[in-house]
């Protein structure tokens, strides 16, 4: 019998990468990808999360903690906001949906 527990997931999704990507060009949106997947899984191991999958722009999290999933969420929200004030960059935003419940694992 699989075993089930109570588990956090958190999605991710980059707000903007759309109209990024038309205005500088794929292989320009791509490293602005590359870099924010970097600052997300940054945060994401700080709070003890565990990626399950990248959904294009966005990013799939579970957690055994509901508080660690919101602040990882709260986290993402602030380094997302940070980098994009840097001078020359172009201001992405980051929705984050967090949803608790019961689970069971597979592979």
């Amino acid at each position: 019998m699989t075993e089930t527990g109570v588990v956090t997931i958190l999605f991710t999704d980059l707000v903007g990468s759309t109209q990024l990507a038309a205005e500088v060009g794929d292989r320009a949106a791509d490293e602005v990808r590359r870099l924010h997947f970097a600052v997300l899984r940054s945060v994401l191991a700080d709070t003890r999360g565990e990626e399950i999958k990248t959904l294009g722009d966005g990013l799939m999290a579970a957690f055994r903690s509901s508080v660690k999933a919101v602040e990882c969420a709260v986290e993402m929200q602030r380094a997302v906001d940070r980098a994009g004030r840097r001078p020359g960059q172009n201001v992405l935003g980051l929705r984050v949906g967090v949803s608790a419940g019961e689970a069971s694992q597979e592979d």
